[in-house]
């Protein structure tokens, strides 16, 4: 049976003894948990540290949230979408990017702001040497969903919480980000992960369209230009026989502007 499904009054013990004196009983644990306690005790974090205040300083959160611009506008509808589903609880949703960093927040005002074990704000680090594993920080390492729950944490601080991660790649398989939610342990249901793992699926085939129609607005710029610069006259007309665009040279050979032909029939200026 998956470590995930043990009570906390299980999984504390073993938390205790490998704090106490680092033996991991690998029956219990699941070995991804195993492997992050290892890694962050090698790392030298402290399992009993409070709230972590490291946040990116100024005016480097601004560039990166700048850099970021189209992540968090693409992914914000979505985290909205996913937050409603736990709108009544302490539920917290996350945006990070591929180091770690927090780029956005969706959730009670006071829970983002006041929560005392984690730090909501933009520009704190998730990562796994920041503040022990978490859905953000083991995510970024497996480079694959994880979820990590109570006592599954190395850091006490993060206890009450369950916190699901996702990685977000685009279309080359690079990874961009991750999007995580964070909740009370009590309240975290068995189908939490999955719900995120959809989320950012759907982050990554909307970026992918974005992707698409930025390049066609390049392609339509340079397309038009020429069209405008040619040196000969050229006439776009539809299906219909309607005149559609116009340009410079074909207006000296009509003797009239654009403005005059288009949404015309073109054959009313043909003789």
């Amino acid at each position: 049976m998956a470590a995930l499904h043990h009570p906390a009054s299980m999984l504390l013990p073993l938390w205790e003894q490998f704090i106490q004196g680092g033996k991991l009983d690998g029956g219990l644990l699941r070995p991804e948990i195993a492997q992050a306690w290892s890694r962050c005790r090698q790392a030298g974090i402290d399992p009993f540290a409070g709230r972590s205040t490291r946040l990116l300083a100024e005016p480097e959160l601004g560039r990166l949230l700048q850099a970021r611009k189209n992540l968090i506008d693409v992914a914000r509808p979505f985290m909205g979408n996913l937050y409603q589903f736990v709108a009544s609880t302490s539920f917290v949703v996350v945006l990070c990017d591929e180091r770690g960093y927090l780029l956005e927040a969706v959730g009670e005002p006071g829970v983002i702001k006041n929560a005392p074990d984690i730090n909501f704000s933009q520009g704190a680090v998730w990562t796994e040497e920041e503040i022990g594993n978490n859905g953000v920080g083991t995510s970024l390492f497996l480079r694959r969903p994880f979820q990590v729950s109570g006592a599954e944490h190395y850091c006490r601080k993060e206890h009450p919480w369950t916190c699901s991660g996702a990685p977000i790649f685009n279309e080359t398989g690079q990874m961009v980000g991750v999007l995580e939610m964070s909740g009370p342990v009590e309240a975290t249901h068995q189908h939490t992960l999955g719900m995120v793992v959809a989320a950012a699926e759907a982050i990554r085939q909307q970026l992918r369209v974005h992707l698409r129609n930025r390049e066609l607005m390049l392609l339509n710029g340079h397309l038009n230009n020429l069209f405008m610069t040619v040196s000969d006259g050229v006439v776009v007309i539809d299906f219909g026989g309607v005149t559609q665009q116009v340009n410079p040279v074909a207006e000296k050979l009509f003797k009239t502007q654009a403005k005059s032909l288009v949404g015309k029939p073109f054959a009313q200026h043909v003789d």
